[in-house]
């Protein structure tokens, strides 16, 4: 090739030498980036797997020296723990209150994910070590004190009425492991479509929800079942540190056929200075679009499966009971839980 290439850059190429030159270049440009893109790509996986390595080795000797693990990122980081991954693509949890305590770590860069923990070996796991921040998710009680279903939310505009229950050991929930779900029971109808909004499930903790900084993303999740074909959407309360509302936004909307199971889900991130606590409520929409009809006595909507996750992945829904790799970090039905990503 190159023998030709000198004779005929003296005599000139002819069009069909030319354009074999143009193409078998093309194809050496395309080999180089290809096995560039692999070096990059070993390149960056390594950085992950030699962080977490470290951090294992860090994590132990911290608890070897304090008596427990750090109780934050910034603890932990302050204290010696070196990442060159930046702090938004890393998930740090921590349960220093079980026996014995446990701890989470997660780095990504780019589409790659890596985590290692107290149980896992000093070389880190392709995937990620998740922690759901919703306290009840498949729900066994109404109105625990902390991050979960609360039976303050509403039935819809003025007259609305009806009752919260839950129901437990069901074989009709959306998947066959996931037995437990809240339901809402119309006694009153509201008086119109539109009034029927903000007829879905509060998930919250008195005024305040969930800790948030500027940039921090959250992807929340849960599945929804309605008697009748509802519009459906994840909306945010956002407050600032005194637990004023600075605004309320929406996600995307759902319909939600009747008598069906219906993931709904949402990626949240937190823009505004002033927000410090926010909270999430899977509800139902007073749109009137897609043939929705307003909720008559005896209709229902049901809810499980819910998930909060900090990040802007939607994971498959796991918790304990679902997933034997899960664990509670602190009272079963009652705390955070914390396993690898299904």
């Amino acid at each position: 090739m190159w023998a030709l290439f000198s004779s005929r850059r003296r005599e000139g190429f002819t069009l069909v030498e030319l354009l074999i030159v143009i193409v078998v270049i093309a194809i050496l440009a395309a080999i180089t980036i290809v096995a560039y893109g692999g070096v990059t790509e070993k390149a960056r996986v390594a950085t992950l797997q030699s962080d977490l390595s470290q951090a294992k080795t860090f994590m132990e000797s911290y608890l070897a020296e304090n008596g427990q693990y750090p109780p934050d990122l910034a603890t932990a980081e302050s204290a010696g723990l070196k990442l060159s991954t930046p702090d938004s693509n890393v998930s740090y949890s921590v349960n220093n209150s079980a026996s014995p305590a446990t701890w989470g770590l997660t780095v990504t860069n780019g589409s790659d994910s890596y985590y290692i923990n107290n149980t896992t070996a000093a070389t880190a796991t392709s995937g990620a070590w998740v922690t759901n921040l919703v306290l009840d998710p498949e729900p066994f009680v109404y109105n625990l004190t902390g991050y979960a279903w609360n039976s303050g939310r509403w039935f819809g505009g003025s007259p609305a009425a009806g009752t919260y229950s839950i129901v437990t050991n069901a074989s009709d929930g959306p998947t066959a492991s996931m037995k437990n779900y809240a339901r809402k029971t119309w006694s009153t109808s509201p008086p119109s479509i539109s009034s029927q909004g903000d007829s879905g499930f509060n998930i919250a903790s008195g005024i305040k929800g969930i800790s948030v900084a500027v940039g921090d993303s959250y992807t929340i999740s849960a599945y929804l079942r309605p008697s009748s074909l509802k519009n459906a959407e994840i909306s945010i309360y956002q407050y600032d540190s005194a637990g004023a509302t600075v605004a309320r936004i929406y996600g995307p909307v759902t319909v939600l056929p009747a008598n069906k199971w219906t993931r709904i889900s949402y990626t949240y991130t937190n823009t505004t200075s002033n927000v410090a606590y926010f909270q999430a409520l899977p509800d139902i929409s007073g749109s009137s679009s897609n043939g929705v009809s307003v909720w008559v006595p005896g209709d229902t909507l049901d809810g499980t499966g819910y998930m909060i996750t900090k990040g802007t992945n939607l994971y498959d829904y796991s918790d304990p009971y679902t997933n034997s790799a899960w664990t509670w970090n602190g009272t079963a039905n009652d705390s955070t839980s914390t396993g690898p990503a299904a």
